[in-house]
C-alpha cells in the first residue's frame, strides 16, 4: 500500500492533485540509474470532490498495488513514491507544468522470490483426479448391490 498526506501550509494558493506515481528505478552496469517504468500511477480524477487541497487544508490518500510479473528477481530496486500536482489557476493551461513532491524516503527493494502460477495443465490433473474418484465410487456401488444380491 502506497500513499500519504499533503499538507498545504505554506501558500495562499489552492492546489489541484493531478496524480501520485510511485517509480522504480534500477542500476545498470554503467551505474546509472534507469527507469525501469512506474509500476502504478494513482489518478486522483477518480476523486473529483477530494482532489484540491486549500490553503491550511490536508489530504490523506492511498492506493494499493501487487508486485506481478513488473520485476524480476533481483536485488537493490530504488523505489520512490512522487505527487504530481498544479496550481488550481493553471488547470487546462498545457503550457504549466506540474510540481513534483517525494513522499519519504527512497528505499532499496530487493525481489528474492517470485510467485508463480500453478502450469495450465493443473485442470487437466483435477478432471483425472475427480474421474477416479467417481470410478472408485461407482466399483464400491456395483460390489455392494453383487453383495446384496448374493445375499438374497
Amino acid at each position: 500500500i502506497f500513499g500519504g498526506t499533503i499538507y498545504n501550509n505554506e501558500s495562499l494558493a489552492t492546489y489541484i492533485l493531478t496524480y501520485l506515481k510511485v517509480e522504480v528505478l534500477e542500476v545498470n552496469k554503467t551505474g546509472q540509474f534507469v527507469d525501469i517504468r512506474p509500476f502504478e500511477d494513482f489518478s486522483f480524477d477518480s476523486l473529483p470532490n477530494r482532489n484540491t487541497v486549500a490553503p491550511h487544508e490536508s489530504r490523506t490518500f492511498a492506493f494499493q498495488h501487487i508486485i506481478g510479473d513488473e520485476w524480476p528477481v533481483k536485488d537493490n530496486y530504488t523505489v520512490s513514491l512522487k505527487l504530481y500536482y498544479r496550481d488550481i489557476k493553471d488547470v487546462g493551461d498545457e503550457q504549466v507544468v506540474d510540481y513534483e513532491l517525494q513522499i519519504g524516503e527512497t528505499k532499496t527493494v530487493n525481489v528474492k522470490v517470485k510467485r508463480e502460477d500453478a502450469p495450465k495443465y493443473i485442470y487437466g490433473v483435477f478432471v483425472i483426479l475427480l474421474l477416479a474418484i467417481l470410478a472408485f465410487i461407482i466399483i464400491g456401488l456395483v460390489g455392494w448391490i453383487r453383495e446384496r444380491r448374493a445375499k438374497q
